[in-house]
């Protein structure tokens, strides 16, 4: 179910990926997988994220984090963590997403996972731009691409080089944000 559930959402059938993970959660459920328990309340809360369903999205991250917890899956407590991030930004709670975001920072550079601590600085980066503190997101987003681009993961290059851009424009630097592309 969680494979289906997974391709659905990937094709925008929010429906089906729902249903498909519920299934999951219940089977899940009746094996006492706790980490499976956790799997299936993010998988559904990603469907909720999807469809701007913040209160379920929230609700479900924090089972899944119980859970996660309960099962010392240090590794799905920071993602969760994460996804919180991203809902207390929808829910313009800048101050809880930092709390979060600063908790994964420090958490994925302890399990050694430079790639997430680079995404974890890119987010923190993106928290200070939200505040209006360009200064610090500028740092922040810097030392995510600096990191992004020793590992060569292109994806988070072009998210931290976009950020960054973002950023020059916004602070009328908009000549510059061609040459951060090149």
């Amino acid at each position: 179910f969680r494979g289906r559930g997974l391709l659905a959402y990937l094709q925008g059938d929010f429906s089906r990926s729902n249903s498909d993970f519920t299934q999951c959660l219940e089977i899940r459920t009746r094996l006492n997988d706790l980490k499976g328990v956790a799997e299936s309340r993010q998988d559904l809360a990603t469907v909720a994220i999807a469809a701007n369903e913040w209160d379920a999205a929230k609700q479900l991250l924090e089972d899944a984090l119980a859970f996660r917890r309960a099962s010392s899956d240090h590794r799905g407590i920071l993602v969760c963590l994460n996804n919180l991030g991203i809902v207390a930004i929808n829910r313009q709670d800048l101050q809880t997403a930092r709390q979060y975001y600063q908790e994964c920072l420090d958490g994925f550079r302890k399990l050694g996972d430079e790639r997430s601590v680079a995404g974890s600085m890119v987010n923190l980066g993106w928290i200070f731009y939200a505040e209006g503190k360009f200064q610090e997101a500028h740092t922040f987003y810097e030392q995510g691409l600096t990191v992004h681009k020793r590992l060569g993961n292109q994806r988070g290059i072009n998210q931290a080089t976009g950020c960054l851009g973002y950023l020059k424009y916004e602070t009328g630097e908009a000549a510059s944000c061609l040459a951060l592309f090149k």
